[in-house]
């Protein structure tokens, strides 16, 4: 049976001299900590502690002390008795360094209650129970190193410093505490830990048995999340899972029960869709069927949460229970005496049904109370309340939850991003002293230094590494490290400074700065990688077109994809078949990284963010091509800007143009725009989701942005190879109805068939790679000649196009979802906490484990 609360619960804690019972007592007691007292209790420190008190008892145990003799089992358990008495029910005590004999074995048993029905307990009405024990064990010759290490080290123990008397102490723990273990065992109330290992791996043993006896939320944190309608609340579940899993955390989500009855197809039996909480209006009115229905309702949350928390307390790691909506939510849906007679029907209190079961609450305010343009019922399906009702039902759950001792209110933001900062840190605030340690490893990442997408990428999985690893470090090329720089990593490295003299080419740095590091995380560059794996790195690359690749190599990916330790693919058309059999690396196939938390409001999912900006967004990233020079790439950018930007001036409120800073300088310089900036790729989103169009380059980071946030695209012809394809792919799944093609810019005919200077036929992107990048750089530089005009003017007409069909079909009210959302409905997204963890587990873990069984 479940430990009954009114109770004090005792594990004890055995072991010889020098295993770490004291070491791992006090540590559980301070980490292991979620949801029941726990306290480490030492019979020696106790005993000496109340000779020093001046009681009777203290006195006594003076007198023993003087004389060298032995203290007897009853003063021992006297003391303990007293501690007790003044703990608060449900506590828990992990007892060190009693019963250490056979004696005080019989005066525990006959003082104190056992789980065990066959140990007969005189005292029927005992404050504590002992649920059992848990030795650890060690060899001899492991506990006399260790004592002697100790002892060397000013212990303060005359006898740690000698062999002989260590001995001896062993000699009297097997003659007297071993029979006290036996006895455990053979009642089936005993634990053994192996406390041989290193300290982390024993502790984690040592959390497992505790729990095996009983202790109830070891390594388990239970938080709800509540508050009113259209607050954000399912997307801060999301996001917050995903941010907990990357400290390391176990991560399960309790679904909200009354979704799933309501789903399921019951309705409240409610008199009419006015009568929200049965009263008619009248707070003193109870509706009884309506109760009756709360008490089903409460049963399911109860009987959910505790399933989902025994599941949770299997996990050896720690674990974190979210909870959609809790106990108390029940409250808010009833007057105050219908919820006094729900109280009374089930027997439940108040405090216990609050507080005992979370240990925090967080509230997110609903847009009803402050945001009322974010307000919306249209997109959630089982939403039917209107903003009066709204807000009075959000000032309610506050009520019902707001005296929790650790309740969090967020409230409203006007950018969605800012509510998920702030939900972020009240979730951290609870869980953070819970947080595994950061593995003791040294990382290296690093970006493909073409194109904007590489760097990006890392940008946005950087969060997912950054709380887990001890040292982060990234090394990169020119504008690959403008959003590296803005983000904490331990180190950045500009690998043209790194290089030394007695480096004789750049490949020469790259392998002696690798060796430097535990492992490698590669975006892209296949080169790199396979320099790291020549210098016996561990090595992972994470690859975003791997369905390019086969188009190019007679259907085979890059070498470095077969001799890597992990290659991770991110899913778009064909990369499936792309990546089947042909590697033999280990092969992870992710969803696209695109995870920012107002993916799910772009989505329809919460409503948090209301109209949209009247802007336009003009993203540059991914505007390189290896045969052209920065000059040259920057000047192109300028023309772009030039042709567009106006035109978003002269239609819209505003406009942001982003790109990489050396394009950022040359914009400033020529006037093209004063305003350019380099962000990092979560803040781009945010410019992408406030803007109602944008212009970008066709990289497949851009793709899956917009597919997330923007109503609507114009594409810009493509910068290289790879964006070509892309491009295509989007056209022929009729995903892009507003782009602009090289031929269509630059022919004499303006794309129509007949034109004779070359250019008035699309580009094959499938011919030779080197082919296709020198054909584009081609037609750049003629953009940036004698075809500036021509270039610029179709480009400025091609984009009133789209701004003129935006304008037809939007109107005045909400546009139709875009068309590009079908790639997430086809590939998913959040595949940014997968790459964590697949460089968690399958990079990093077994490094550390090769060095635990080398015994490091």
């Amino acid at each position: 049976s479940p430990p009954s609360m009114s109770r004090v619960h005792v594990i004890v804690v055995s072991g010889p001299p020098g295993s770490g019972k004291g070491t791992h007592c006090s540590q559980a007691s301070s980490e292991v900590n979620c949801g029941a007292k726990l306290l480490h209790v030492s019979a020696g420190e106790m005993m000496r502690l109340e000779a020093c008190s001046g009681s009777n008892l203290g006195e006594e145990i003076k007198g023993f002390d003087s004389r060298g003799e032995l203290l007897p089992g009853r003063i021992v358990m006297d003391v303990l008795s007293k501690m007790v008495g003044k703990l608060a029910d449900g506590s828990w005590v992990l007892l060190d360094g009693f019963p250490r004999t056979m004696d005080n074995l019989e005066v525990l048993s006959k003082t104190w209650a056992f789980r065990d029905s066959t140990v007969q307990t005189p005292v029927s009405d005992s404050r504590a129970v002992v649920e059992g024990a848990v030795a650890l064990t060690c060899p001899d010759s492991v506990v006399i190193d260790r004592i002697l290490r100790r002892g060397k080290q000013g212990s303060g123990r005359a006898d740690d410093e000698s062999e002989e008397k260590i001995r001896g102490r062993l000699v009297n723990y097997h003659a007297q505490t071993v029979p006290v273990t036996e006895w455990f065992r053979v009642r089936g109330l005993l634990v053994e830990v192996d406390s041989s290992g290193d300290q982390r791996s024993v502790f984690e043993a040592f959390s497992s048995a505790l729990r095996a006896r009983g202790f109830p939320c070891s390594n388990l944190i239970k938080i709800c999340f509540t508050g009113g309608p259209a607050g954000g609340k399912t997307s801060a579940l999301r996001h917050v899972g995903r941010m907990l899993s990357a400290y390391g955390f176990e991560v399960l989500m309790v679904p909200e029960a009354p979704g799933i009855v309501l789903g399921g197809g019951a309705s409240l039996p409610l008199s009419s869709n006015t009568d929200r909480d049965g009263s008619g209006g009248d707070p003193a009115v109870i509706n009884r069927d309506l109760v009756r229905w709360q008490v089903a309702l409460l049963q399911v949350i109860l009987t959910l949460e505790d399933s989902f928390a025994t599941m949770g307390q299997t996990n050896s790691m720690p674990t974190v229970l979210l909870c959609d909506r809790g106990t108390m939510d029940v409250k808010a849906h009833l007057p105050e005496a219908a919820w006094e007679q729900l109280l009374t029907t089930t027997g439940h209190d108040e405090v216990t049904l609050r507080d005992k079961r979370y240990d925090a609450v967080v509230h997110l305010e609903s847009t009803a109370v402050s945001l009322h343009r974010a307000y919306s019922v249209g997109n959630n399906a089982q939403r039917t309340t209107d903003l009066g009702w709204g807000r009075r039902l959000d000032q309610r759950l506050e009520e019902a939850w707001g005296v929790h001792p650790s309740w969090h209110k967020i409230g409203s933001y006007p950018r969605f991003d800012e509510k998920m900062q702030a939900v972020e840190e009240a979730v951290l605030s609870v869980v953070k002293k819970h947080c595994p340690p950061r593995l003791p490893l040294r990382l290296l990442v690093t970006a493909e230094p073409f194109g904007f997408g590489p760097s990006a990428a890392v940008g946005h999985f950087f969060r997912y590494l950054r709380p887990r690893i001890a040292h982060l470090a990234y090394a990169g090329l020119g504008f690959t490290l403008d959003i590296q720089r803005q983000l904490p990593y331990d180190e950045v490295l500009d690998l043209k400074l790194a290089k030394t003299d007695e480096d004789s080419s750049a490949q020469d740095t790259w392998k002696r700065v690798v060796k430097n590091y535990d492992a490698v995380l590669v975006s892209s560059d296949f080169t790199f990688a396979g320099l790291a794996v020549e210098a016996g790195v561990p090595t992972a690359i994470y690859d975003p077109i791997a369905w390019f690749w086969p188009k190019l190599n007679n259907g085979n990916l890059p070498a470095a994809a077969n001799c890597v330790d992990v290659y991770i693919a991110q899913d778009f058309f064909g990369v499936k078949e792309a990546v089947a059999g042909r590697t033999k690396s280990e092969t992870i196939i992710v969803p696209p990284i695109v995870d920012a938390p107002s993916a799910d409001v772009a989505l329809g999912g919460d409503g948090d963010i209301g109209a949209r900006e009247n802007a336009v967004l003009i993203n540059l990233g991914g505007l390189r091509n290896p045969y052209l020079t920065a000059a040259e790439c920057a000047s192109f950018a300028e023309i772009i800007v030039r042709a567009t930007r106006p035109l978003a001036l002269e239609h819209f409120d505003s406009c942001q143009v982003l790109t990489s800073s050396d394009m950022v300088q040359h914009l400033a310089a020529t006037g093209a725009c004063p305003d350019a900036s380099t962000v990092l790729p979560a803040e781009a989103q945010q410019f992408l989701g406030r803007s109602r169009v944008a212009v970008m380059t066709p990289g497949l980071g851009n793709i899956y942005d917009a597919a997330l946030f923007s109503e609507r695209v114009f594409w810009l012809p493509a910068a290289n190879d790879s964006q070509g394809m892309q491009l295509r792919s989007l056209q022929a799944e009729g995903l892009a109805p507003h782009s602009a093609d090289w031929h269509e810019l630059l022919g004499d005919s303006g794309g129509v068939a007949g034109g004779s200077d070359g250019w008035d036929s699309p580009i094959d992107f499938n011919l030779p790679q080197e082919q296709v990048m020198k054909r584009i750089a081609e037609g750049i530089r003629s953009a940036l000649g004698e075809r500036s005009n021509r270039f610029e003017c179709r480009l400025r007409a091609k984009f009133l196009t789209a701004l003129s069909v935006r304008a037809a079909g939007a109107g005045q009210g909400p546009t139709a979802a875009p068309v590009l959302r079908g790639l997430v409905t086809r590939f998913g997204l959040g595949g940014a906490a997968n790459v964590g963890t697949a460089v968690h587990h399958k990079l990093l873990a077994p490094i550390l484990r090769e060095r635990r069984a080398q015994g490091q």
